[in-house]
């Protein structure tokens, strides 16, 4: 085969290729859930769905709270999520695999697309991927509470601040063997110490706390030792 026919081969087995991926690139780029259609063609996941069998395995999408989180000895992260609008109270699996997950806390706000399943009885929402999930700050700034008044609300979750980092300290604990971070924060002359359990926090916490510049706390206004002690769920940067 002559040298001009082998090129002419190559071009065109290169053009084809390369017109494909760019025809895949596109409609990626366009609708991230190309692959099953537009969010409003996805049923929303309700109580009615959980009690069908035939539901298991369909694609349902939910938007919820984050009430809890807990990281097993594999690494697998599970979330268990509430619903806004339903009844409905749902664990949602994520394995290290699951590609670069976003930064949840409790408290947040979650809206996920996934396929329903179940592991040892408890109704389980898979995401499709990491891209599948989008954290919704609905945070209220507006209704911060001051530090000050904060510690003499006992027992009450509130959105804190603005508060400055004075320590953010990682440590083991003896009872669980799981590392916690403690805190303390102040606003002026008033300071309060804190902690952040494990799952909850990370090294950008840390390294926020640290920084000086003025954060939110969402928190439960606990006692300590005789004194208010903020168990943080969330650092967040207004």
């Amino acid at each position: 085969m002559k040298t001009e026919n082998i090129c002419r081969i190559f071009v065109s087995k290169f053009g084809a290729v390369g017109s494909a991926v760019m025809i895949i690139v596109f409609f990626a780029a366009a609708n991230k859930f190309w692959s099953y259609g537009p969010l409003d063609n996805i049923d929303r996941l309700k109580t009615v769905h959980l009690a069908d069998s035939g539901s298991s395995g369909k694609t349902f999408r939910l938007k919820g709270t984050v009430a809890y989180m807990f990281r097993t000895q594999n690494d697998l992260l599970i979330v268990t999520l509430k619903a806004q609008n339903e009844d409905v109270s749902i664990q949602m699996p994520l394995w290290p695999s699951s590609g670069k997950l976003p930064r949840l806390r409790s408290g947040d706000t979650v809206e996920l697309v996934g396929n329903l399943g179940r592991y040892r009885g408890k109704p389980q929402l898979n995401p499709l991927s990491s891209e599948h999930i989008r954290i919704i700050d609905e945070t209220d700034y507006s209704g911060a509470v001051p530090l000050a008044e904060a510690i003499t609300r006992l027992n009450e979750t509130l959105i804190i601040g603005p508060v400055e980092g004075v320590e953010a300290l990682p440590f083991l604990s003896k009872k669980s063997g799981r590392e916690h971070l403690r805190l303390s924060v102040r606003d002026g002359d008033v300071e309060a110490e804190g902690i952040i359990f494990s799952g909850n926090w990370d090294d950008l916490d840390v390294e926020v706390l640290k920084s000086g510049q003025p954060v939110y706390l969402r928190a439960k206004v606990a006692s300590y030792r005789g004194k208010p002690n903020l168990r943080t769920l969330a650092v967040k940067v207004k």
